[in-house]
């Protein structure tokens, strides 16, 4: 591969672009640059390409394989390179149009979903579908009305997902909805044998129901079922706010009651002992003309029976 006939056979591919495959001056200054950005992008910590240069191409084969399998993406801000020559893989994806009005229709329980990623999507995926995404719909370069409102809810799933938890927390909801969908296919398999053995159906009907269920239907259905159990924690999440709040209103309405009643007796209180000197003294002149025989008392008098004839 180290041979002129080789580098004119033989080259590395980044989403389409040849880098070494043609004789043209100018291609391979593109090429030169292509691979240095390639290798200045890697993560040289975590990625085992970091020491391959342009002069040695003993893991060329591994490289390509790599750029080509979608595991390595071009920063949009490459200082390297005009990104625009650079096609990244959207396969997965609609117009800008398509995607901006998949974001801002609806409300979404599952952070996954407005990536278009199933849940148990690696980091690396996740990082490299919303650079796509972005890409794609960045209101700079994007005319939609509604492009900020899209990239807002974007980068509001995407910075969910950058949390170690939240990832986990999908995770392992995707594990529960995986066996509640296994559980139930072998259920229905199971219905399906009883019937074939009271002969209500043939046994190429069960064979041409187990080959219907390809992977990518076993992953679509269990995806549906990672949205009904997120929905359903959503609303019992909604549910027990509503009930936490209803309780904080009740607390809050027997504490200012309790508060308004003490605050009465407080008023009573005050004015008890503010017309405690009127009493006293009232009391005092009453007991003077008592004396001074101003005031007659006459002792209570029973009443008097008689004898009715």
């Amino acid at each position: 591969m180290g041979s002129k006939e080789d580098d004119n056979s033989e080259g590395i591919h980044l989403e389409g672009i040849n880098l070494a495959s043609s004789k043209d001056t100018q291609l391979e200054t593109d090429s030169d640059e292509l691979f240095s950005l390639f290798i200045k992008e890697i993560d040289e910590e975590n990625k085992p390409y970091q020491k391959v240069n342009r002069n040695g191409f003993k893991k060329i084969d591994e490289i390509s394989k790599y750029i080509q399998n979608g595991e390595f993406q071009v920063n949009g801000d490459s200082k390297y390179l005009d990104t625009s020559k650079v096609l990244i893989n959207t396969d997965s994806l609609g117009s800008a149009d398509e995607e901006i009005l998949r974001l801002t229709s609806r409300v979404f329980v599952n952070s996954f979903e407005i990536l278009k990623l199933p849940v148990n999507s690696s980091y690396e995926a996740i990082r490299r579908q919303y650079r796509k995404l972005s890409l794609l719909i960045h209101p700079d370069k994007c005319s939609h009305k509604s492009a900020r409102e899209a990239f807002d809810i974007l980068n509001r799933g995407y910075e969910e997902l950058q949390k170690s938890e939240s990832r986990l927390k999908y995770k392992q909801v995707w594990k529960q909805a995986e066996e509640i969908v296994l559980r139930e296919r072998k259920k229905q398999m199971k219905l399906m044998r009883k019937k074939q053995r009271k002969g209500l159906i043939s046994r190429e009907e069960i064979e041409m129901e187990e080959q219907s269920k390809s992977t990518n239907e076993l992953q679509k259905e269990i995806i549906d079922m990672c949205e009904k159990i997120l929905k359903e924690y959503e609303e019992k999440r909604e549910y027990s706010e509503r009930c936490k709040a209803a309780n904080e209103q009740f607390e809050r309405q027997r504490l200012e009651e309790i508060h308004n009643e003490e605050k009465r007796r407080c008023i009573q209180r005050k004015l008890w002992s503010a017309s405690m000197d009127e009493r006293v003294g009232n009391w005092r002149e009453y007991k003077r003309a008592v004396e001074k025989g101003t005031i007659k008392l006459d002792t209570f008098k029973g009443v008097k029976l008689s004898r009715q004839g």
